[in-house]
């Protein structure tokens, strides 16, 4: 599974190179439709508000997702960690009890659980901020 992992992140950034040196760039030439704030609420940094940190943001958010999708597929939200310890069994002594996965729960790892929440409520505030204002129906 994270051979997996591994070979979809290194063909997104072959398809991410190639666009970005192989797709002209173009004027935009029609506003951005109705719904667009709903995929910017989805993908922190993708909203023109984040201005040079869109790219950083959203590089943050990805890496965060991925933690906790690692955590929650193999118990730890380390990638390394995740490649070079298939097994928790016999690596830590874990059964796939369910209380005996809550000792692997350390409280240094708060911020994997937190921090992806900070990332959607600061990209909340700018996407809901940039947003023109709705035109009053009179």
């Amino acid at each position: 599974m994270e051979t997996i992992v591994i070979v979809l992140l290194v063909a997104a950034l072959v398809v991410a190179l190639g666009a970005l040196f192989l797709v002209p760039q173009r004027k935009v030439t029609q506003a951005p439709g109705r719904w667009l704030w709903i995929a910017e609420l989805l993908f922190p940094g993708t909203c023109p508000a984040w201005q040079f940190l869109g790219g950083l943001t959203l590089v943050l958010w990805t890496y965060l997702f991925l933690q906790d999708f690692l955590l929650a597929r193999t118990g730890s939200p380390y990638i390394l960690l995740a490649i070079a310890t298939p097994n928790l069994e016999r690596s830590y002594g874990v059964t796939s009890d369910p209380q005996d996965i809550w000792r692997l729960f350390n409280p240094g790892w708060i911020w994997v659980y937190v921090a992806p929440g900070f990332v959607f409520l600061a990209n909340l505030v700018r996407v809901l901020r940039a947003r023109p204002p709705r035109p009053l129906n009179t």
